[in-house]
């Protein structure tokens, strides 16, 4: 079954192989995914713009998500 559009979150701190598994299974039923990075205010953890850059250098070669 393909969905016309999913959502995938999570911290993301640190990425890692099971999120990328995720992300690729995920890209692979939708036609378009869109990755979200969530964090909480208060608690000390890496840079949204480096958990950004992580995920991007990671899926970039995915047209979909």
């Amino acid at each position: 079954m393909m969905y016309k559009i999913g959502m995938y979150g999570g911290s993301f701190d640190p990425l890692h192989i099971g999120h990328l598994h995720d992300i690729i299974r995920a890209a692979s039923i939708c036609e378009e995914l869109y990755v979200m990075i969530s964090w909480c205010e208060g608690r000390e953890s890496t840079s949204k713009e480096l958990r950004y850059r992580w995920i991007y250098n990671n899926v970039k070669h995915l047209d979909n998500v």
